[in-house]
């Protein structure tokens, strides 16, 4: 019986990994806070990308985002090592695969010298929202003071600086799920 107990609960658990919690209807892609708009201010540059480290744990390898004229934003390039960036040798390309996942595609808005970024996350399931905020320092300069995931309370104070980087041509922002 013990046997039988253990092979029920180990099938069960195997079922709920193979299903993910959408196809069982237990989470839902988070929303963002506010729609899309159009960055009509000549607050930052947008001719490129801005890079830095989030966690703080990290300088030598930053995280890029891509910030678009028509608000959209994307973070899905990964990390990159800062010699890359220093020596021009950054290559920025937004695959078909990355077009077609939801991962790292989100908004942006810019409202006096405060900006705040909502992007999807990265999982492998449901993608709840990363919220950045943060100030403008000047067009190439972004301080972000605070992130938090859409699927928690917990908000993470930081003091991570994001240059601007010019950069051309600059992969566009073309999407299949932000309009």
């Amino acid at each position: 019986m013990k046997n039988m107990l253990k092979f029920i609960v180990l099938s069960m658990s195997i079922f709920f990994v193979q299903q993910g919690c959408r196809k069982l209807g237990l989470c839902e892609d988070g929303e963002f806070n506010f729609p899309r708009q159009e960055n009509t201010s000549n607050k930052i540059r947008l001719n490129g990308y801005y890079y830095g480290d989030l966690t703080g744990n990290n300088p030598s390898t930053p995280s890029v985002y891509l910030l678009y004229k028509d608000g959209i934003s994307y973070s899905g390039l990964g990390s990159y090592n800062i010699k890359e960036i220093e020596d021009n040798s950054l290559v920025l390309s937004i695959t078909d695969d990355k077009r077609n996942s939801k991962s790292g595609w989100g908004i942006y808005k810019i409202e006096n010298n405060s900006i705040e970024i909502q992007n999807w996350s990265f999982s492998t399931d449901c993608k709840p929202i990363t919220i950045l905020e943060g100030d403008i320092l000047n067009d190439t300069t972004i301080k972000i003071s605070s992130w938090k995931n859409s699927n928690s309370d917990k908000q993470h104070i930081v003091n991570s600086i994001f240059l601007f980087h010019e950069y051309s041509p600059k992969p566009d922002s073309t999407n299949n799920f932000i309009k």
